[in-house]
């Protein structure tokens, strides 16, 4: 079993992925952490739950098949 959360996107350019695909090159690493966003200013970052990750997958969507785990964030995979 596998909990998730989805919340889908619709950028109209690819910057900020080419951006963070990048930095992860350079580095090899990037943390993932939650953010506080009370609806005005910036987000305030919890870096004190941070978690540093140093493996990343990215996929065309075409490539994904029905028993990848990505596939249940993918509609042709839902009912």
């Amino acid at each position: 079993m596998v909990a998730s959360r989805m919340h889908t996107m619709l950028p109209t350019n690819d910057v900020n992925l080419s951006r963070f695909l990048t930095a992860y090159r350079k580095s090899g690493s990037y943390l993932l952490m939650p953010a506080i966003y009370d609806g005005s200013g910036p987000p305030a970052f919890r870096h004190d739950l941070s978690i540093m990750k140093r493996a990343l997958s990215v996929r065309d969507a075409v490539d994904v098949i029905a028993t990848d785990i990505e596939s249940v964030y993918l509609k042709r995979f839902r009912s």
